[in-house]
């Protein structure tokens, strides 16, 4: 496996080659270890970096942390699992699928639509559509021209347009005939007219030739009666009150109103007057002409009608002229049928409205299937994505009542007091998964470790739902919120849940690191275990090189190796770098004998409190001064550094500590020295000491004490090779 990454610090290409499955990379802040777990040689839904934690948890701005909609997108894609994913990718199927079809339908009404409006015809379509609706319909994505070929529309708009020449006349028709179709209407209002223009029988026409001739054959009756008005100077209001009278007096001999006995002969006469419906019909039949003489005289003097249509108001002038002539005839009860000697081609009479819905049902009859097709399949999508979203809001509050519990538990495995509660965001589509913060208004409530543990929990919940074969998991700087107990805890759920649990033999993880405490917690199950030594490898990273680091450096305490040290002394390079760590070893057997007897190590040493006569007192004190003397300088003599290494050697005895220190490692120093055996080439185990020494050779007498009385631990923090420097930048930095 090989991960390349590019510092930009130092500008040099790195890469880690290694084929081992735990791999622990130590580097201080700045070196790159975020760049590394950004390569791109890794899969970013299996990196937990500040990436993970901005991208799929939240994000902060000058108002606090929170999810945006990026991080709630980011966030359901982490959860969503394998039914809402088909759910959701039918969804997004869907959406894309209506909207290809939807600029279809678009495109082709926008011709039919864009034609209407060229002529000055408005045409909503939309409702029109509505009438297409096939509540049975079902359609299949990816089957469009399939399923298309094959269908027909169940509803056919009517229209009583022929064919397209017949469809161009009546679009002209309503765009330059609005005129003329208001004097159609207005015709159409008088029956009599209606008949000579509009229609093949003349109804109307027939009617008051009926009547004329009833009235021809009652000729003599309709002019007796006439005589009796005439005769009698009776207008037409006398002719009403007389009628009053007669009603009143139908059943009577005598008058109510003037005491005449004798009123029989007057009720007869009156009688034939009154009763006389022919002379009525003939006031029909007047009034009848005189109001369709009336309607030909409005349309005659419209000078709008002449323009639109000359021939017809001809024609009307024609029917007016003969029709006051007939009127003039049966005044003077002539009753001869009305019979015209001119005709006139029948016109047609159009509503603008229907003439409009018909020529919009032919267009859309042109196109009907595909148009039908279309408009239902859009219906039948609008209806599945419904029912899907349904599915997917179902599954996803099942799916989230299950994620919060199991993130839940992770809380309190980190050691976080805090719970959370998934829902579903409906305001976006697909609906996404937003969490929230039990009995809190936000996240911008939680500090910033309490975050880190929030975004910590989240992404090993994520890995515990997924299949970890061949995946290469990536986590950066995984306790840099949590204490000495947090350290601890993490390491055993990773231990114990994630990697025992979840992790396949192909599964690779890496956790980079700045902190030499917690890297040294996560191995320390690892130094005495075999079967994980072998499948483990600690790299040690900084800006310009990545290299790695003996497990057993890890391992190993300041006394175990510096005698280690001694063992492996070969020339004088070798001599030199370990004279840098004397005095420390000296420090330590100090510490070690006061704790032996019951006391523990104070700021500064406390040779004094040692429970030796004046005389050890003063030789220890001395020693302390030489080495601290030898071990300060830059470029000591090989005689101060034997010296220096006897005395430790002497005070190692005065301690009691015979057997750490030999005789022969003195001697062999000695023999190094006398035969100037040198090398440019020093042990791994020297080349651990040798930050320390160039840190001794720059160091402040501050820097000297803080060195000089670290805390004592199972393992040395400053020459393990990890970098001194990196220990003393990351105090000052604190």
């Amino acid at each position: 496996m090989k991960i390349n990454f590019y510092n930009h610090d130092s500008k040099k290409n790195l890469t880690l080659d290694t084929e081992k499955s735990l791999i622990m990379v130590y580097g201080k802040n700045g070196n790159g270890k975020t760049t590394l777990s950004r390569s791109t040689d890794l899969d970013a839904k299996y990196v937990f970096n500040e990436d993970f934690i901005y991208s799929n948890v939240y994000n902060v701005s000058e108002n606090g942390a929170g999810q945006t909609s990026k991080t709630k997108e980011n966030f359901s894609g982490l959860w969503i699992g394998e039914e809402i994913v088909k759910v959701r990718k039918e969804v997004s199927d869907i959406i894309i699928e209506r909207k290809r079809l939807e600029e279809m339908l678009n495109e082709k009404m926008l011709k039919i639509i864009t034609y209407f409006q060229n002529n000055g015809i408005p045409f909503n379509y939309q409702n029109k559509l509505k009438n297409l609706i096939d509540e049975n319909f079902k359609y299949e994505i990816g089957k469009f021209d399939e399923l298309i070929k094959k269908y027909k529309s169940k509803y056919v708009f009517e229209t009583d347009i022929k064919d397209d020449s017949d469809f161009k006349n009546k679009v002209k028709f309503v765009k330059e005939n609005s005129v003329h179709t208001m004097l159609l209407s207005e015709i159409k209002k008088n029956d009599f007219i209606s008949d000579l223009i509009l229609k093949t029988n003349n109804n109307k026409i027939t009617e008051l030739n009926n009547i004329i001739l009833d009235l021809n054959n009652h000729s003599q009756l309709i002019l007796k009666v006439e005589e009796i008005y005439s005769e009698k100077n009776i207008n037409p209001i006398m002719s009403n009150k007389i009628e009053e009278w007669y009603k009143l007096h139908l059943n009577r001999t005598s008058c109510m109103f003037c005491g005449n006995n004798n009123i029989t002969k007057a009720m007869s006469e009156w009688k034939t007057v009154l009763e006389d419906s022919y002379s009525k019909e003939k006031k029909i039949v007047i009034n009848s002409i005189a109001e369709t003489i009336n309607i030909c005289k409005s349309i005659i003097e419209n000078e709008t009608c002449k323009n639109v249509d000359l021939e017809l108001v001809q024609f009307l002038e024609y029917v007016e002229c003969y029709l006051e002539s007939k009127v003039d005839e049966i005044n003077n009860n002539k009753f001869n049928e009305i019979v015209f000697d001119k005709s006139i081609d029948k016109r047609e009479i159009i509503e603008i409205n229907s003439a409009i819905e018909k020529l919009i049902n032919y267009s859309l009859n042109k196109n009907l299937d595909e148009i039908s097709f279309i408009y239902n399949t859009l219906n039948y999508l609008d209806r599945d994505k419904i029912n899907k979203m349904e599915l997917s809001d179902k599954l996803m509050k099942e799916n989230g009542n299950q994620i919060a519990d199991s993130i839940n538990n992770k809380f309190r495995q980190f050691g976080l007091d805090k719970s959370i509660k998934i829902d579903i965001d409906k305001r976006s589509i697909p609906h996404k998964f937003i969490y929230s913060l039990k009995n809190h208004n936000g996240i911008n409530e939680l500090s910033d470790g309490q975050k880190h543990k929030l975004a910590l929990a989240i992404f090993m919940n994520y890995l515990e739902n997924q299949d970890l074969e061949n995946k290469i998991i990536v986590i950066d700087d995984p306790v840099v919120s949590l204490d000495i107990c947090g350290y601890i805890l993490f390491k055993q759920y990773l231990i114990k849940e994630l990697i025992e649990n979840h992790f396949k033999k192909s599964t690779t993880l890496i956790i980079l690191t700045h902190d030499i405490s917690y890297l040294y917690i996560q191995l320390s199950n690892i130094f005495e275990n075999e079967k994980m030594r072998n499948i483990t490898s600690i790299y040690k990273l900084s800006s310009s090189e990545i290299k790695e680091i003996p497990i057993d450096f890890i391992k190993t305490d300041d006394i175990t190796l510096f005698r280690n040290l001694l063992d492996n002394l070969n020339n004088l390079s070798e001599l030199k770098i370990i004279n840098s760590i004397f005095i420390k070893i000296f420090r330590i057997m100090i510490d070690l004998r006061l704790r032996f007897t019951g006391q523990s190590f104070a700021d500064n040493i406390n040779i004094d409190k040692l429970p030796y006569d004046a005389t050890k007192i003063y030789k220890l004190k001395k020693i302390n001064r030489l080495l601290c003397e030898v071990g300060r300088k830059l470029n000591p003599s090989y005689d101060e550094i034997y010296l220096a290494i006897s005395k430790l050697y002497d005070s190692s005895l005065i301690l009691g500590f015979e057997g750490f220190i030999l005789e022969k490692h003195v001697k062999k120093v000695k023999q190094i020295i006398e035969e100037n055996i040198d090398s440019e080439e020093v042990g791994d185990l020297f080349e651990i000491i040798q930050s320390l020494k160039k840190f001794l050779e720059s160091a402040s007498d501050d820097e000297m004490k803080n060195y000089i009385n670290h805390t004592r631990n199972s393992y040395s923090r400053n020459i393990i090779g990890l970098g001194l420097e990196d220990f003393y930048e990351e105090k000052e930095e604190n």
